[in-house]
């Protein structure tokens, strides 16, 4: 009885042996699986965390365009301003200087060509009135 009592006691080790290794098995294969899950759930997140992160910048990139374009125009606008203020400063400096300004010999030069113009004009009309008069008198003379 003792040797079967052994050989009792000996199959219900490898009966427990084996329920032990296909429970190891088992959960070793589970672990591999969710390790598995956890690798793919892992790389879905970072293409998704990727995705937003590039739409994010440039969303970003199109900000800070927008705002440097805006400053630009604002930069500029300033500056028109400024220039028309100092040609505004120096014209007034000028005058009272008694200095002649740019648009004061503009409008000179205008007024220049239109008295230019005017004498063209006169003398086109004396030399037209000499020459009709010359023709008057060629012909009242007698040959």
């Amino acid at each position: 009885m003792n040797r079967q009592s052994n050989k009792h006691h000996s199959d219900d080790d490898d009966a427990a042996k084996l329920s032990f290794g296909a429970r190891l098995k088992g959960s070793a294969q589970k672990i591999g699986l969710a390790g598995l899950n956890a690798i793919f759930k892992a790389q879905e997140s970072s293409q998704v965390t990727y995705s937003l992160l590039l739409e994010e910048g440039e969303n970003l990139q199109q900000r800070a365009l927008d705002l440097s374009t805006e400053s630009l125009s604002q930069a500029s606008g300033m500056l028109r301003q400024l220039e028309e203020l100092a040609e505004e400063q120096v014209a007034v400096a000028m005058k009272s200087l008694g200095l002649t300004t740019r648009k004061d010999i503009q409008a000179l030069s205008k007024r220049v060509e239109q008295l230019t113009a005017q004498v063209k004009a006169i003398n086109d009309n004396l030399n037209a009135g000499k020459a009709a008069l010359h023709a008057a008198t060629e012909k009242e003379r007698p040959e």
